[in-house]
C-alpha cells in the first residue's frame, strides 16, 4: 500500500470581475451572458488545491505494479505559504472529488487495462440577479423582471451545490493508458448539513442535468492529436413572471389592462420554465493539450411531461425561444488563453394579454 499527498494551483478560466463583485469585463449590460457586440474579458485565476493518492500495488514479474489508485482532491485556502483545504460542505469555494483507477496486466507485467471513475460534490458560483425579501430585484425599478434603459440591477454571485460522475474510457498506448473517451454527467444539488444529495426528479424546482461526452484521439506514438466534444443538458430556469389569477388577470392589475400603471403594484412570482440545451466545442491540441477554441450553445424552452423533457423547434408556437451563444477563444504558444470574444442572439414568442372592450 502507497500514499502520497501534495498541494498546489489549479488554473481555473474565469470571466474578469470589476470592483463591483457582480459585474464582468465586457458585459456591457450586466446580464451575465455574452451577448452580441460584447467582448468578454478572461482571465486564469489561481484556485489552491489539496490532495492525496492511496495506491494499492501487486507485484508482478518482480515489479510493483499500481493496481489501484484512489485520489481525493479538495479546494484550499492559502495564508502565506500554508494551504488548508476546505472539508466544510456548504461552505463557499468547497469542492471534493474522489478519483478511483483500477489497472490490469499480464503475466509479463503488461499494462492490458484501464478502468476509471470519478465522484465529486462542490459549489458552483451562479451569477444571479439580488432579490429583495419581497421577491423583487434590486435595481429593477419598475419591477417587470426585465432590465430596461435607465435600470441598474444588482447581482450577485451564489453558491448553487452540485455533484457530478465521470466515467472515463482508456486505451493502452505505447504502454501508456491514454483516456479516449470521458463523459461527465453533473446535476444540481441540495445540502443538508454536510449530506449532497443530487436532484434527479425533472420538474422539480433547481432540477438540472447535463452530460458532456468528449472524445480523445492519439496517434501511434500516444500523443494526443484530436478531441471533440459535446454536451446536452435539461432543467428548469426561474423565470419572475407576474402572478396570475385563476380568472386569468393579474394580481396587482387593478384595471385588468396588462401594463403595470401608476398606483398599481403588481404581485409576481418565481416560476421554473423546463429549458433543454446543446453546447457543440471545437478543439485545437496546444502543447499538448486539448483546448476549446469554440464552444456553441443552443438552448430552447421546453416541455416536461412525466420525467420527459421535449424542446419546443416550432417557431410562433406557446412560449417557443431558441436562443445560440458562440464564443471564441484564442491561446499564445503556450497555451494559455488570451482572449476571448463572444456573441449570443435568439429569437422567441412574446406572449401579450389583449384586453376587451
Amino acid at each position: 500500500m502507497g500514499a502520497h499527498g501534495g498541494e498546489g494551483n489549479n488554473e481555473v478560466k474565469t470571466p474578469k470581475r470589476l470592483s463591483g463583485g457582480g459585474l464582468i469585463e465586457g458585459d456591457t449590460n450586466n446580464d451575465g451572458t455574452p451577448d452580441a457586440g460584447e467582448t468578454w474579458v478572461y482571465e486564469w485565476v489561481d484556485q489552491p488545491t489539496m490532495f492525496e493518492v492511496d495506491n494499492t500495488y501487486a507485484v508482478i514479474m518482480g515489479q510493483a505494479q499500481v493496481v489501484k489508485s484512489v485520489t481525493t482532491s479538495w479546494n484550499a485556502t492559502l495564508s502565506g505559504s500554508v494551504f488548508t483545504k476546505n472539508t466544510v460542505p456548504g461552505t463557499h469555494n468547497y469542492s471534493r472529488s474522489v478519483t478511483t483507477v483500477n489497472y490490469t496486466f499480464n503475466g509479463k507485467g503488461q499494462l492490458t487495462g484501464v478502468v476509471g471513475r470519478t465522484v465529486g460534490e462542490g459549489n458552483n458560483e451562479v451569477k444571479t440577479p439580488k432579490r429583495l425579501s419581497g421577491g423583487g430585484i434590486e435595481g429593477d425599478t419598475n419591477n417587470d423582471g426585465t432590465p430596461d434603459a435607465g435600470e441598474t440591477w444588482v447581482y450577485e454571485w451564489v453558491d448553487q451545490p452540485t455533484m457530478f460522475e465521470v466515467d472515463n474510457t482508456y486505451a493502452v498506448i505505447m504502454g501508456q493508458a491514454q483516456v479516449v473517451k470521458s463523459v461527465t454527467t453533473s446535476w444540481n444539488a441540495t445540502l443538508s448539513g454536510s449530506v449532497f444529495t443530487k436532484n434527479t426528479v425533472p420538474g422539480t424546482h433547481n432540477y438540472s442535468r447535463s452530460v458532456t461526452t468528449v472524445n480523445y484521439t492519439f496517434n501511434g506514438k500516444g500523443q494526443l492529436t484530436g478531441a471533440v466534444g459535446r454536451t446536452v443538458g435539461e432543467g428548469n430556469n426561474e423565470v419572475k413572471t407576474p402572478k396570475r389569477l385563476s380568472g386569468g388577470g393579474i394580481e396587482g392589475d387593478t384595471n385588468n389592462d396588462g401594463t403595470p400603471d401608476a398606483g398599481e403594484t403588481w404581485v409576481y412570482e418565481w416560476v421554473d420554465q423546463p429549458t433543454m440545451f446543446e453546447v457543440d466545442n471545437t478543439y485545437a491540441v496546444i502543447m499538448g493539450q486539448a483546448q476549446v477554441v469554440k464552444s456553441v450553445t443552443t438552448s430552447w424552452n421546453a416541455t416536461l411531461s412525466g420525467s420527459v423533457f421535449t424542446k419546443n423547434t416550432v417557431p410562433g408556437t406557446h412560449k417557443y425561444s431558441r436562443s445560440v451563444t458562440t464564443v471564441n477563444y484564442t491561446f499564445n504558444g503556450k497555451g494559455q488563453l488570451t482572449g476571448a470574444v463572444g456573441r449570443r442572439w435568439g429569437k422567441g414568442t412574446t406572449r401579450s394579454r389583449r384586453r376587451n372592450g
